[in-house]
């Protein structure tokens, strides 16, 4: 941080001031904006890996299911289309 001259006048005193708080402000905008995109970033990945987690879970469910039922055969593509030949 620079220092203030005695020499300088209430004006360009203010200015530097002015100067030093609109730096700072920015500063503080910058780092919610990075702060707020990591947290939603996080927050996709979590529900991205709950939603691998649901999707391994109900392939097990229907591979289970079909071997208990050898006539039905069922082809799991995702959690929201199921195939039964």
């Amino acid at each position: 941080m620079t220092t203030v001259n005695q020499g300088m006048s209430v004006e360009e005193i203010e200015q530097v001031v002015a100067q030093r708080v609109a730096n700072a402000i920015e500063a503080i905008a910058i780092y919610e904006t990075k702060t707020n995109m990591a947290r939603k970033s996080m927050s996709q990945t979590k529900r991205e890996e709950d939603k691998v987690a649901e999707n391994a879970s109900n392939k097990r469910k229907w591979e289970g299911i079909n071997e208990l039922s050898p006539v039905m055969s069922v082809e799991v593509w995702d959690t929201t289309r199921v195939i039964v030949q």
